[in-house]
């Protein structure tokens, strides 16, 4: 935990309680306080939504922490109170130091304003004058690139052009707390781009980072720590990377009961069909869609929450999922591994990394042989097809080599194991840290991979450290190449040989 002297940000019991009201005048006379001459019968009546719960933790100065949870969670609330837009309903909010907030494209700018006027308003709200404000605005100027367009006024740029804007503005501030909420998806790839590598720059400047976004993998890019809010409370808080790991392995189980629950309710309507029209030809399904359906449906994903005083409980299978995934000690699972949902028959048991001598390690020299093994466990009894993949990663979550195995067919017993081992005669990767997952699959088209039917997978559970070739390698990847001397066409020139 952070000492109180180094936070930049600290909620101590923190909770923040709406009122929800029928109607907006009911609304308006509340905030008016004139509800209290009304006679009890026509006092508005209300309902409480509690949007965080109690909540306590703290952030260092310099440090980036990523906030994730699913719509409704109490995000943006959080943000909202660093920013101080809203008072805490109880507890206190301490803020150490300038805050820039970047929640929503748009905001705050004048669509009858040109953009280079939008630009001077931003910087002289946020306080710069004289040579560091000249700065600035050449800055925003040249990172926004509106051309023409900067003199001309913003309600007729379009949506990409006015993200250009606004960040560019926003990040052109070097704040002590900088907060960004899923906007860096705005705009075309390339200003996407260009907004990461403003945004990592940003990173590492020594300003406070808060991060809120559903995209996982911004997440890891630009941030150390996470915190994962769900239903108003804080359910984890970590190493992004495995906050991450957990997160993405209960939103994989959500939609995974939501798929089945799908499935079960299409099967009832074309039972239904063919119990009216008897002798209506069965409409065409490719094998996989069958396969799929023959699963038994599964208990429907929990709804969002709703808005009770008490707060919605969660299902039963939700609240045993999240002891299983916050219990280090349950299970079978490989340490750091989190299971993805899949169907019923075959799962993951062991996954060992091989040196050159086939024994067991954590790391290898690039350059050197390195094998994979995993050990695959049959639930019940059948005639199984498989196929093992396998997906290197950099610890940030950019996908580096992905490998299928061929199908292979056996039957099992239950209980009994079979092993697959994935042989590198040379080890391809340079130096650095990776991370990779194990999946096994009894379908997956390379073609099609919405149709895949997955029996197992272990997500980001697996490190391996690779010792480089070279003090500095800035690449991910020794692919296998061969220079070539091409002779000129001239006959007088003579071709290239290679130094001795």
């Amino acid at each position: 935990m952070t000492s109180p002297e180094a936070a930049a940000i600290r909620f101590e019991h923190v909770s923040k309680i709406y009122k929800l009201f029928g109607s907006r005048q009911e609304q308006v006379m509340d905030s008016m306080g004139l509800t209290r001459f009304l006679p009890m019968l026509r006092r508005a009546q209300f309902q409480e939504f509690h949007a965080l719960r109690d909540i306590s933790f703290s952030i260092a100065t310099g440090e980036r922490v990523g906030i994730i949870g699913r719509n409704g969670a109490g995000k943006t609330t959080l943000l909202r109170l660093i920013t101080q837009n809203f008072a805490p309903t109880a507890g206190h909010v301490h803020v150490d130091g300038s805050v820039q907030a970047l929640m929503q494209l748009g905001l705050g700018f004048n669509p009858e304003f040109t953009g280079h006027e939008n630009i001077v308003a931003s910087l002289n709200y946020n306080g710069l004058v004289g040579g560091e404000f000249e700065e600035a605005l050449k800055e925003v100027i040249a990172f926004a690139e509106l051309g023409e367009f900067l003199h001309q006024p913003m309600k007729a740029y379009s949506l990409g052009m006015q993200a250009r804007l606004q960040f560019a503005a926003a990040t052109a501030i070097r704040p002590d707390i900088l907060i960004v909420d899923e906007v860096l998806g705005a705009g075309d790839a390339y200003f996407a781009a260009k907004s990461a590598h403003r945004m990592k720059k940003l990173a590492h400047s020594g300003c406070t980072l808060l991060l809120v976004s559903h995209a996982t993998a911004e997440i890891l890019r630009f941030c150390d720590r996470a915190i994962w809010v769900h239903q108003g409370s804080i359910l984890m808080d970590g190493p992004a990377l495995d906050v991450v790991r957990v997160y993405e392995a209960y939103i994989e189980e959500l939609n995974f009961r939501m798929r089945k629950e799908t499935e079960a309710l299409w099967a009832e309507v074309d039972a239904r069909r063919a119990a009216l029209h008897p002798h209506e030809a069965p409409p065409q399904e490719t094998a996989v869609e069958t396969e799929a359906e023959a699963a038994p449906p599964a208990p429907a994903p929990a709804a969002e929450e709703d808005l009770s005083s008490e707060g919605a409980p969660l299902p039963a299978w939700q609240r045993d999922m999240f002891a299983a995934m916050l219990d280090s000690e349950s299970g079978n699972l490989p340490e750091g591994a989190e299971r993805w949902p899949g169907e019923r028959g075959l799962k993951i048991g062991k996954v060992r990394i091989l040196d050159g001598a086939n024994k067991l390690t954590d790391h290898v020299k690039s350059g050197e042989p390195l094998s994979v093994e995993v050990s695959i466990v049959a639930e019940e009894p059948g005639d199984y097809r498989m196929r093992v993949s396998l997906l290197f990663m950099t610890l940030e979550g950019v996908g580096v080599t992905r490998t299928f195995s061929p199908y292979y067919e056996q039957t099992l017993a239950e209980g009994e194991a079979v092993r697959l081992r994935l042989h590198m005669p040379e080890c391809l990767l340079t130096g650095g840290e990776y991370i990779f997952s194990a999946a096994l699959f009894k379908h997956f088209d390379m073609v099609d991979s919405d149709t895949a039917i997955r029996y197992d997978l272990l997500s980001r559970a697996f490190r391996l450290r690779v010792e480089g070739r070279l003090s500095h390698d800035p690449g991910l990847f020794h692919h296998p190449a061969e220079w070539i001397a091409v002779a000129e066409k001239d006959a007088r020139a003579r071709p290239l040989r290679i130094a001795s």
